[in-house]
């Protein structure tokens, strides 16, 4: 039993700038007894309350200490350090520090954090409270803006052989969550992409699944390219959190076309064949009589346009598309015919020509003629299925391969010279 000690002393400490969270050990003389009696002490055991209840009373019993400095008033007694400390309260006002977290994201980004440290009793600790995600809990007058939530946590000891047996020490980091956007030159197109990474915690909603994020992160068809030329990935960073990373595939505000979004259009100059155009009026023909009869027919062919091959102004579209789906026009083809006429009179022969409309030019012999017998032969020009070269641009070629994750859709147009 414990003997009652005319000199017990309190030596205070204050461990925080809250003066509840006061500290303190007092000398006590105890028999000679063993630890197992010292542990269950009615009075000096471990989280028994201070004998003071009104001047201590959140105070209990955290640690006991032999103190070899001083002796019991008698040999069956000892001289202990009995060690009283209380939960704290009101540790808000002043256990944070300012800093940088980085929780893992894309290259190695840092967001505006706090860092708070609690002192808990190890029997009040939940694993799961207060949970990811929460947030931060300030002070009566405000210190920080709000936002801030709960990104880690990490229990450590305290370090001190007096307070390690009843409490832990818990670190909490709240960070306050930002995306965070970074812009690019796009070397092949001259735009800006830009790139932005977004962090979710477990449970949080994530808005174009409507899922909590750990399930929209676990379906596969959630992710990768997209219509709008986005590359959506994600990733998990901890046990708890996400990031989500948009990255343009192509510059972002591109106008839409039929092939999808419009990457870039130039125009140039290129070497480009035209065929001739024929019409009626192309040809003028003249005769000359003979003294024996007969004539001898020349032709002058004048066409409505003349074949020309050379520069020609040329016009290039390409489109990024997520899919191949949109057919690819055909492009035009000049179907041309050659001319191979020949008749009594006359004969025509020309190469690759297109024909405007229908026409056609005849011999005709009357009776007594001094060569040939009385007759009409008629030369038969039919149009061609296109008639005329194209007044606007016109497409000559189209084609498309993989770019991007998705299709690159390049078309040619030509712009007649007439």
């Amino acid at each position: 039993m414990a003997k009652p000690d005319s000199t017990r002393q309190s030596i205070l400490s204050f461990i925080s700038p809250d003066l509840s969270d006061l500290f303190f050990w007092e000398h006590v003389t105890l028999s000679r007894v063993g630890p197992t009696n010292v542990k269950d002490h009615a009075v000096y055991g471990y989280g028994k309350p201070h004998h003071n209840t009104g001047m201590y009373p959140d105070h209990t019993v955290v640690f006991l200490k032999h103190d070899p400095l001083y002796k019991g008033v008698d040999e069956d007694s000892k001289r202990y350090r009995v060690y009283y400390a209380a939960k704290r309260v009101n540790q808000d006002a002043y256990n944070f520090t300012w800093t940088a977290a980085d929780i893992g994201g894309k290259g190695g980004a840092k967001y505006d954090a706090v860092s708070r440290t609690y002192v808990v009793l190890r029997s009040e600790f939940e694993e799961d409270t207060p949970s990811i995600g929460s947030v931060m809990t300030d002070t009566d007058a405000p210190v920080f803006d709000t936002g801030m939530v709960l990104a880690s946590r990490k229990v450590v000891r305290i370090g001190e052989q007096e307070l390690d047996s009843l409490f832990v020490v818990e670190q909490r980091t709240y960070v306050r969550r930002v995306t965070i956007t970074t812009n690019n030159t796009d070397g092949a197109t001259g735009g800006v992409v830009q790139t932005s990474e977004s962090l979710y915690y477990r449970g949080e909603i994530y808005p174009p699944t409507s899922t909590a994020i750990e399930v929209a992160v676990a379906d596969p068809s959630q992710w990768g390219a997209n219509s709008a030329g986005e590359s959506v990935e994600s990733k998990q960073l901890t046990d708890n959190w996400f990031s989500v990373v948009t990255t343009d595939i192509v510059p972002s505000g591109l106008s839409s076309g039929s092939y999808g979004k419009i990457l870039r259009t130039y125009t140039t100059y290129e070497n480009f064949s035209w065929p001739t155009v024929i019409q009626k009026d192309s040809f003028t023909f003249s005769s000359v009589g003979k003294v024996n009869g007969g004539d001898t027919v020349s032709i002058k062919i004048d066409p409505f346009r003349k074949q020309y091959s050379g520069p020609t102004k040329t016009r290039y579209t390409q489109y990024w598309s997520v899919s191949a789906a949109a057919s690819l026009p055909v492009p035009v083809k000049f179907t041309t015919r050659d001319i191979d006429y020949s008749g009594v009179r006359f004969a025509v022969r020309m190469k690759d020509v297109l024909v405007k409309s229908y026409f056609n030019y005849y011999e005709g012999f009357t009776i007594g003629h001094a060569v040939y017998h009385p007759g009409l032969y008629v030369w038969h020009c039919f149009p061609t299925p296109m008639t005329d070269w194209p007044a606007g641009p016109t497409i000559v070629g189209a084609k498309r391969e993989p770019y991007r994750g998705g299709f690159l859709t390049t078309i040619k147009e030509v712009y007649s010279p007439a």
